[in-house]
């Protein structure tokens, strides 16, 4: 008999500790939220990306190099070409670049699908630039509001931030 209330006993911790585990499991994924993690880290990643084409943009235009690859008024998107030798999704060489290239690859948003995609528009004459992406969290999304751009929906660098609508 003793055996048996010990055995009744032990499996009453085990379903308590258990229990509790899942509790606090719960709770920790309702306070971690993965899914806003994942959201605000590809945020990151977006606005590291842009930082990186920004730089190299200023490298090309500060070395004296024209812009005669691309079409006035033409918006270019991000998509799976890379390449920075004026064959990527934007057609610049970078490899021109008297430093050496500035950029490896052309980044690509982290889903680079539907609205989280990368757009640049350039203005030829006067050799402005504006840089955009979309941005998931609410924490940057507040972010693309004060950006002093013309879309409070959108993360806006470059030296006109007039180009893209």
């Amino acid at each position: 008999m003793i055996h048996k209330r010990e055995a009744t006993y032990s499996i009453l911790v085990i379903l308590l500790a258990l229990i509790l585990v899942a509790g606090l499991v719960y709770i920790a994924l309702k306070t971690i939220n993965p899914t806003k993690f994942l959201d605000k880290t590809r945020d990151a990643t977006r606005g590291e990306d842009l930082q990186k084409l920004q730089t190299a943009l200023d490298l090309y235009i500060a070395d004296g190099k024209n812009f005669n690859t691309l079409n006035v008024g033409e918006i270019y998107i991000s998509d799976n070409k890379t390449e920075n030798n004026g064959q990527g999704w934007l057609p610049i060489n970078f490899n021109l670049v008297s430093s050496g290239a500035p950029i490896e690859v052309l980044p690509t948003d982290p889903l680079n699908q539907g609205q989280y995609i990368y757009q640049v528009g350039i203005n030829l004459t006067q050799k402005t630039y504006e840089i955009d992406c979309r941005f998931e969290s609410n924490q940057y999304q507040s972010q693309a509001k004060n950006d002093g751009g013309n879309n409070p929906n959108l993360y806006e660098i470059g030296t006109d931030l007039t180009i893209l609508k």
